[in-house]
């Protein structure tokens, strides 16, 4: 049970980088490796902050800023300078190592304590929402009270999340967004300037990605620079199998499928690692799904089409 539950969490705070990539990926077809280092970015500063005596929602707010920056500069550099989209996504990714690097100091690691965190806050929220019979009877099923608050904590956030998103994109700047990733050349004979839209929408979509890696980074109460490695497969393969699930539906479902993809990965990795596969194999596994995602409905469009044709 506990096992689920860590595995739905863990795809709840990989759900809010699904959803930045889905903006670079699936509106603006832009192969945005920025995330790759701006997930590190906001974990990094999140806890530097944090030990730095400042309040963790304060602090975790203020982090994700260093993905909005690194957003930023990944859209200028394509819409200012016409670097191609997935140079530019690289050279940040590569300075942002650097930058990385010198945030979290000697050691590339930083380790707080769960009190000064919002996974302590959880678990003094635990202490008083549970009475001790309660606590007692979860810890039979092997759960954990602090586990609970944080799931369901994360569960708001994603919402909120998803919440404005829908919104956001229903507004004439989200609107212009989505456009801008349909027919830029159109946007532009509106009067659009398109070079805007595009830092705007990296911006979010790295600022989404920085929030996971600061939320990420205080549940486990550490972070270190091999922690980004892998994250753009993460939020791929959780877009490419929302898609594949919500296919036929509506943008603003679709943003939910994002999430859900994001919960379905963890869910089948669990499954699978719960067999006595050893974990060191998770990115070849979400790297699997990424190809299964990627080909499977391919694959199944053409036998439909050679069927019809029969």
């Amino acid at each position: 049970m506990i096992m689920i539950l860590m595995a739905v969490t863990t795809g709840l705070l990989f759900s809010l980088l699904a959803l930045g990539v889905f903006i670079s990926y699936r509106i603006f077809d832009f192969p945005d490796l920025t995330v790759e280092g701006s997930f590190i970015t906001g974990a990094s500063l999140t806890l530097v902050l944090i030990t730095g005596g400042m309040h963790p929602v304060l602090a975790t707010l203020l982090g994700t800023l260093g993905g909005t920056c690194a957003g930023a500069i990944t859209g200028a550099l394509h819409a200012a300078f016409s670097i191609s989209r997935l140079l530019s996504g690289i050279i940040v990714m590569t300075a942002l190592f650097t930058v990385n690097l010198y945030i979290l100091g000697p050691g590339g690691t930083i380790i707080i304590m769960d009190a000064t965190s919002l996974s302590g806050m959880a678990e003094t929220a635990a202490l008083s929402l549970f009475s001790p019979g309660l606590q007692a009877d979860l810890d039979a099923m092997h759960l954990f009270p602090k586990d609970i608050v944080i799931f369901f904590s994360l569960l708001v956030i994603v919402g909120l999340a998803v919440l404005f998103l829908r919104r956001f994109f229903a507004t004439h700047v989200g609107l212009a967004i989505r456009a801008t990733g349909e027919n830029d050349k159109m946007v532009r004979a509106m009067g659009i300037n398109v070079n805007v839209v595009v830092v705007l929408g990296l911006a979010l979509a790295n600022t989404l990605a920085a929030l996971s890696g600061g939320l990420w980074a205080q549940v486990l109460s550490s972070v270190d620079m091999r922690s980004g490695s892998g994250m753009i497969v993460t939020g791929l393969t959780s877009v490419i199998l929302g898609q594949a699930l919500f296919s036929r539906a509506r943008f603003r479902t679709q943003i939910l499928g994002v999430v859900l993809g994001a919960v379905l990965i963890r869910l089948l990795i669990s499954l699978i690692l719960m067999t006595g596969v050893p974990s060191e194999v998770d990115k070849l596994l979400q790297a699997a799904f990424l190809v299964l995602a990627l080909v499977l409905p391919r694959t199944l469009q053409k036998r439909r089409a050679a069927q019809a044709v029969r």
